[in-house]
């Protein structure tokens, strides 16, 4: 067996081998799997989650006198990452295990947890490459002919090194691949000799060194696409930054895929645990319940998840009994599926959540898991090779997590807090995954994801978005500890050696190349790789082409400059045939007469066109939520106790507050239990506790004897039906009637009840006269302020009425309305659409109603959620 290894040559896609038996291309994981198989050391390995679970107990065991104590009491698992990490760094660089005595504190506290570790906790690369060398000691065979080292021996951790001194190996060096006389080939030769003894070269245009940059890695990747189509040779393609955007880019345009899909945590399918998992705790997180009903994937069935989203986004909250209800009331769905969507139901949403400093039972954790991989579980058998793979990496994530709690258990672990969790979590989903739908296709590239994987010669190197990599950082211990590691064994490679070591894997590219090097730069807004300073010092005067500038020469006849369009201009009207819309609708309500009146095109476009926004869920704002909550608690107390609530003593009357106000909160407003909302929420319920209270109070001296709700109200008028919901319709003792709109801010109502332009509330009236009574009198109450508007005299006796700027009353507020409507009809009757928005208003004058009808607002396109589709400048 003939082995081509280098330190970067895991998954190595650069080198070609011929068809033979015994040849390979392995990197340290392959060769150490390939020397314990033939020696018999292969073992089942854990995870590296599980080695933490297994050197945390470790840790915990030793923990009463050792330097860690603080750190692992605040975090157990981090704690034992990263102690782990130094343990697995010294066995690699030659550790046997101890310290001579008198070492420091922290090394002979390390020596005495390893004196446990060792026994317990899965052997590492270090170890394992021990075993390997002990068993090759001894008259261990493997049936390796030669290996051919692609990096210098001196190179490699210690505990490589005695290993491979066992082999036969031979260092291969790469030597230039371009022809004399080239440009590229003086530059090879530069940069094999010492930076002492470097001339600078003087440029020369013989197309073997390119360098491109564009401002934008799109642009770049599709000049790239269009270069390999047209030059088909043997590339190599090394990778730098942005290259999942290249083969989006080659698959556009019909390219062979390279299959350089970046590994992500953050694909759909290993979203699924984390949504799950903030599913467990107190109080509820209504973005990330919204986020896991709305997934492409989720456990819960898709028809009772798009329902339950609706609710969610209507009223973020959870209220279990009205969930089950709707779910239960679900039509064309059978009896099995129904069980099956109110178990998945109670068990990932409506289960008991917890403190998230105390943490959730590691019991309830493993029965949800486990639930949650046999969803995965059973859909491995996808005939879609996409969504198998998809349901295949969260499958396994679930699994790594579930080893890690059953290691957690057979420690006697039986809670874990949210930081604990997390930490599981992120170990579990460490490298993410590769995307489905990114694998190499047949006639792609050579392909180094990094420098130092480069092997062999190639006719045209291509070095894709070269930027500035991962420098070595400096160790963790002080310089007497790396004293005390070196005494003990541990030979770690000085950061100075390592930086050289980094450097020349940086021109191996460079050396590869027989023909070409193309170096497509990033952009200047990235920091940039230390190779193109490296060139740019041995040839100041190579030029950069920019592809801008290129894609506008004669040279690219397919890269044509785009003219720019203008955007639509605004128009005072809009002529259409009349026929192609309906001018009256069969049931009319305030919002969309007041619509139509104030900006026809905006009417015309929702209820004509029907064009709608987004149908993605969202949470509402606070604004939004407070007058909702505010609306529900006064309709339930109204409801449930009618006018007997007007005799309340404020014990009372805070005893059913207190629950009533926390039972809405959770159900329908729990973003105020959000961390950081605390404060809010105190504000909110002081606020709508003085506006229910003032309110009673009130009600109580104007002698309410009766109180109806959210009552519904119908009429007709010339368009034909009308339909609405008063918030409030109150009955005095005198027979009068009121209906009182409740908002919980706003600045204006004063003014319209003085100057009679209450629409909504003539609407109602007119409604409430029409089946049988009285028109109602107009009363507003803003509950922030907790402040009752009216202007009608001793109707409110405690409340002084505000002083009205005409005589007239809601009866000719209507009259008003209707010599309006009247006006708008024959306009639109006529194909005549007038674009009444706040834009076209600072341009142009607008259409003015007759003097005798009800005057228009100012426009406004606060709520005008078409005003883009009006246009963006004044057409004069």
């Amino acid at each position: 067996m003939h082995i081509h290894f280098g330190q970067s040559f895991n998954g190595n896609r650069s080198m070609t081998l011929p068809d033979s038996l015994g040849l390979q291309v392995l990197g340290p994981a392959g060769l150490l799997n390939q020397l314990e198989t033939h020696l018999g050391l292969l073992v089942m390995l854990p995870t590296q989650s599980e080695r933490i679970v297994q050197y945390r107990n470790v840790l915990n065991a030793c923990k009463e006198k050792a330097f860690y104590r603080k750190s692992f009491e605040l975090d157990e698992l981090g704690t034992a990452r990263t102690l782990l990490q130094w343990r697995d760094t010294w066995y690699l660089h030659g550790w046997q295990g101890s310290f001579d005595t008198g070492a420091s504190e922290q090394l002979a506290t390390m020596a005495e947890v390893e004196a446990l570790a060792v026994t317990t906790v899965a052997r590492c690369e270090g170890q394992r490459l021990k075993a390997v060398l002990q068993t090759l000691e001894v008259g261990g065979i493997v049936p390796i002919l030669h290996i051919s080292l692609y990096d210098e021996l001196e190179s490699f951790p210690l505990a490589w090194r005695r290993v491979l001194e066992r082999l036969t190996c031979k260092i291969v060096q790469l030597e230039p691949a371009a022809k004399a006389g080239t440009l590229l080939a003086q530059l090879q030769v530069a940069l094999q000799k010492p930076d002492t003894q470097v001339e600078s070269l003087v440029w020369q245009d013989d197309s073997s060194i390119r360098v491109v940059q564009a401002d934008s890695p799109l642009l770049a990747a599709h000049w790239l696409a269009e270069d390999v189509r047209i030059q088909a040779s043997n590339r190599l393609l090394v990778t730098g930054a942005h290259t999942a955007l290249l083969d989006d880019v080659f698959a556009a345009v019909k390219l062979p895929v390279q299959g350089l899909s970046e590994l992500s945590a953050f694909r759909p399918a290993l979203q699924v645990l984390p949504l799950v998992l903030q599913q467990l705790w107190k109080p509820v997180d209504v973005y990330a319940l919204l986020e896991l009903l709305t997934h492409p994937i989720c456990p819960i069935p898709r028809f009772a998840r798009r329902q339950l989203a609706n609710l969610v986004a209507d009223k973020p909250g959870i209220n279990a009994e009205f969930w089950r209800q709707t779910l239960t009331n679900t039509k064309d769905i059978e009896q099995e599926q129904m069980v099956q969507a109110l178990a998945a139901v109670d068990l990932y949403l409506l289960g008991e959540r917890y403190d998230a400093r105390m943490g959730v039972p590691v019991t309830r954790l493993g029965d949800l898991l486990s639930k949650l991989a046999h969803f995965f579980h059973v859909r491995l058998i996808s005939d879609k090779p996409v969504e198998a793979h998809a349901y295949l990496a969260a499958h396994r994530q679930c699994s790594v997590f579930i080893r890690s709690l059953e290691a957690l258990t057979a420690q006697n672990v039986t809670h874990l807090n949210e930081r604990q969790l997390q930490q599981l979590l992120d170990q579990a989903t460490s490298q993410g995954s590769e995307h489905g739908l990114r694998q190499t296709h047949v006639g792609a590239m050579k392909l180094a994801d990094s420098p130092a994987s480069v092997a062999g010669s190639y006719d045209e190197v291509i070095w894709w978005q070269p930027v500035m990599p991962s420098l070595p950082t400096n160790y963790p211990w002080s310089p007497a500890q790396l004293k005390e590691l070196e005494l003990a064994g541990v030979i770690l490679p000085l950061i100075s050696e390592k930086l050289k070591n980094l450097t020349d894997t940086w021109m191996r590219p460079l050396l590869a190349a027989q023909h070409r090097l193309t170096l497509v730069l990033p952009s200047d807004e990235e920091e940039v790789h230390p190779i193109w300073l490296m060139l740019k010092a041995l040839c100041p005067s190579i030029p950069v082409i920019k592809l801008e500038q290129v894609c506008l020469t004669q040279q690219q006849p397919r890269s044509l400059p785009v003219a720019a369009k203008p955007l639509p201009m605004l128009k005072r009207w809009w002529v259409m045939n009349p026929e192609e819309f309906n001018t009256v609708r069969e049931k009319d309500s305030y919002s969309s007469l007041s619509q139509q009146l104030q900006n026809p095109a905006q009417w015309v476009l929702n209820y004509g066109a029907r064009i709608r926004a987004s149908q993605v869920q969202a949470i509402p704002d606070d604004f939004t939520l407070q007058g909702i909550v505010s609306h529900r608690l006064i309709e339930l107390l109204f409801n449930t106790h009618g006018t007997s609530a007007l005799n309340w003593d404020e014990t009372a009357l805070a005893s059913w507050y207190e629950q009533t106000f926390n039972d809405l909160i959770d159900e329908e407003a729990a973003i105020f239990r959000m961390p950081g909302r605390h404060n809010a929420c105190a504000v909110f319920h002081d606020l709508l506790y003085r506006a229910v209270l003032t309110l009673l109070k009130h009600l109580r001296v104007a002698g309410v004897v009766n109180i109806q709700s959210e009552y519904e109200l119908q009429g007709k008028f010339e368009g034909g039906d009308l339909g609405g919901s008063a918030d409030l319709v109150l009955t005095l003792s005198t027979g009068e009637a009121i209906i009182l709109d409740m908002k919980w801010s706003g600045n204006y109502h004063e003014e319209k009840l003085k100057t009679n332009r209450q629409l909504q509330l003539a609407m109602y009236g007119e409604m409430y006269r029409q089946s049988g009574n009285a028109f109602a009198k107009p009363a507003y109450f803003i509950l922030s302020k907790a402040r009752l508007l009216h202007v009608h005299e001793g109707v409110f006796p405690d409340v002084a009425a505000l002083t009205k700027e005409t005589e007239e009353q809601g009866p000719e507020l209507w009259q008003r309305f209707l010599v309006t409507w009247r006006w708008r009809q024959a306009q639109l009757l006529k194909g005549e659409i007038e674009v009444a928005s706040e834009a076209v208003s600072k341009h142009l004058a607008l259409e003015i109603p007759p003097e005798t009808g009800y005057q228009l607002d100012e426009p406004s396109d606060r709520y005008n959620s078409y005003k883009h589709l009006m246009g963006w400048s004044a057409d004069v």
